[in-house]
């Protein structure tokens, strides 16, 4: 009964694991995000792992590869570089960790060490060359008489042991960059992805009881600890997964409000007007089935060029408009924010200044940079949904109609322009 609860339990959670593994990898090709590889390798492994500890698929594989207990060698050379993918990914989310000299210094310290890691397990498996018939989830308590086997849970459990601390001390201080937006999604999901890695130390400690009182007694009353400690694991694949599926919920829902929140920016700084449908570029459509992410950066980088396209015509008039209406508005909305109010006139005026057949502006009293255009690459997204927010203001249209198409200010002091 025992084994078809747990059969039911792993391929469940392999199931879902590898569903959203294989999703994750999808959405990761082509992408740059290393977090999103490593979210999608992660869940990719928990699945494997799960998937050859069902007692029935783990006695398969080792019957077709002809040692009957080499599921429990690949299940353990998984979970440590599961741990040590999980590892990696909590550094890229640490603020002080994440640049890339300090990635290439843990990937130079702790390559190494998984690396043996998973050597020696290999050698003292072969080595010990065990027999007997497949014992999954208690080998090493089961041949807990054959030295090999013992040093084989022992390299294993320091393993898994100093990587899980490691990880666990990095979730501390930990942040999302330039998304305050996914900070408490952030926030929850690492607190279960302590208590996942902390989970799997509870693992170890079960299976090294079994594995302790029988090498002392010579007797096996423990192995069912060995066996009882999966369910620690199923606990911590749960929480992992719970965790990783968050955050993935959390980001898909961010980048789909994100890309409707930017979609009349984009047609502002695409589109020349809806009158004659001519465009400043050709931008394909957004299909609703299509990934949000890489929908998302094909829109940011669509506006940008699109900025790019008019920039001739960008003009210090409308965000002086912009700054003087400012100061004596005395009802401005919560969300207002200035520099965002002056792009979004900007970029408003020009796409109608070039839709109107007007010639670009003197480069003397053209704008050289998009107020806020020079924002951090992380800030980038964040700051043109908040231009996008503004381009429905009164303030702003006020702005603009103000500044007319043929008026070309330069710009002044009151244009505030960080980092231009």
């Amino acid at each position: 009964m025992w084994h078809v609860v747990l059969t039911a339990v792993n391929l469940a959670i392999a199931g879902f694991a590898l569903t959203l593994g294989f999703a994750k990898a999808h959405a990761a090709r082509g992408n740059p995000d290393l977090t999103l590889k490593l979210t999608a390798s992660v869940l990719i492994h928990c699945g494997v792992i799960f998937l050859l500890c069902t007692p029935a698929v783990y006695r398969a594989v080792g019957a077709a590869a002809g040692s009957a207990n080499l599921p429990a060698l690949i299940v353990n050379s998984a979970t440590l570089l599961c741990l040590g993918h999980a590892h990696l990914m909590t550094q890229l989310w640490h603020p002080a960790r994440k640049e890339r000299a300090a990635l290439r210094r843990t990937i130079a310290t702790w390559a190494p060490v998984y690396g043996s890691a998973i050597l020696l397990m290999t050698v003292l498996y072969v080595w010990a060359d065990v027999r007997g018939p497949a014992r999954p989830l208690r080998y090493s308590a089961a041949y807990a008489d054959i030295w090999q086997v013992v040093a084989f849970q022992v390299v294993y459990s320091v393993g898994i042991v100093a990587t899980a601390l490691v990880t666990m001390q990095q979730c501390r201080g930990v942040v999302m960059p330039g998304r305050p937006d996914l900070d408490m999604a952030l926030q929850k999901s690492l607190k279960a992805f302590a208590t996942a890695v902390a989970l799997d130390i509870a693992n170890i400690a079960l299976t090294l009881t079994a594995v302790i009182s029988a090498v002392a007694t010579g007797t096996h009353r423990l192995d069912f600890l060995a066996e009882g400690a999966w369910l620690a694991t199923i606990a911590s694949g749960v929480a992992a997964s719970f965790a990783l599926a968050r955050l993935v919920f959390s980001s898909r829902r961010e980048e789909r409000r994100d890309c409707r929140a930017m979609e009349q920016l984009w047609k502002v700084a695409t589109r020349l007007g809806e009158d004659n449908g001519q465009l400043v570029l050709a931008p394909q459509p957004l299909f609703w089935w299509r990934n949000w992410r890489v929908e998302l950066l094909r829109r940011l980088a669509e506006i940008r060029e699109g900025e790019r396209v008019l920039s001739p015509w960008w003009s210090g008039a409308p965000a002086q408009a912009v700054a003087g209406l400012a100061d004596r508005e005395a009802d401005l909305p919560d969300h207002f924010d200035l520099v965002a109010a002056q792009a979004a006139a900007v970029v408003l005026h020009a796409a109608r200044a070039r839709g109107q057949g007007l010639p670009p502006l003197p480069d003397h009293t053209r704008l050289k940079a998009m107020p806020g255009g020079r924002v951090p690459e992380e800030q980038e997204r964040a700051h043109l949904v908040l231009v996008a927010r503004h381009l429905n203001l009164p303030l702003v249209s006020e702005a603009v109609t103000r500044a007319g198409c043929g008026v070309t200010a330069p710009a002044g002091p009151g244009v505030a322009v960080p980092g231009g």
